[in-house]
């Protein structure tokens, strides 16, 4: 009887060592909390932290040979339709402005205008010169070019149109690199309209120092 009380008491005393020795690692391995002070200022840093802002990656390639013909070309000529009037007017508007919508709104109106008038009627003249201008302005300068061509070939164009429409075409040709074409037209120019307000502008150089 005093041996089995004995052996109850050793296992008694060896199951509860092992019960502290457990509770005494557990508490020794977690981890302490930070001093609020500290714990504090690690979450200002956080916060003043500026986030970061995605930074889009450069075009490796640029064009460099790209030419755009600036309106160096004004209107002289006097009309008596004041809504064709209206139309240049906001055009050349626009397009000092950099007004995309005034400039594409008065491009319908003056391609309107030049579908509209009768065959050598002065003011279709001045209208198709403009729907060429319009053209430029988009860079279609292959449209452009046809466009001008027929319009310098037509025999009742007027001189003050025909004057524009050649400083025009051969700016066209420098803008696609056609230089001999271009020399040509302005060469063309220069017998034609040997004291032109617009002759300094017959030359490739004119669309160079314009950008």
């Amino acid at each position: 009887m005093m041996n089995k009380l004995f052996f109850y008491i050793i296992i008694s005393v060896f199951i509860g060592l092992i019960s502290c020795s457990s509770v005494r690692t557990n508490t020794s391995t977690r981890k302490q909390p930070l001093p609020k002070s500290i714990a504090n200022k690690m979450q200002n840093t956080k916060q003043q932290e500026p986030s970061k802002q995605a930074v889009k990656p450069k075009s490796r390639f640029t064009d460099t040979t790209k030419v755009v013909i600036k309106p160096n070309i004004r209107t002289t000529h006097v009309s008596i339709n004041t809504q064709l009037d209206s139309a240049i007017f906001n055009f050349e508007k626009g397009s000092e402005e950099g007004d995309i919508e005034k400039r594409d709104k008065s491009c319908l109106e003056i391609r309107s205008f030049a579908e509209t008038f009768a065959e050598g009627d002065s003011l279709k003249f001045e209208a198709l010169f403009y729907k060429c201008e319009c053209l430029i302005y988009k860079e279609n300068y292959a449209e452009a070019e046809k466009e001008l061509s027929d319009l310098i070939n037509d025999k009742q164009i007027p001189n003050s149109v025909l004057e524009r429409s050649l400083i025009r075409l051969g700016q066209v040709y420098c803008a696609m690199e056609r230089s001999k074409e271009a020399n040509a037209i302005f060469a063309k120019f220069n017998k034609i309209f040997p004291n032109s307000i617009y002759k300094e502008f017959a030359n490739c150089e004119s669309i160079r120092n314009s950008e």
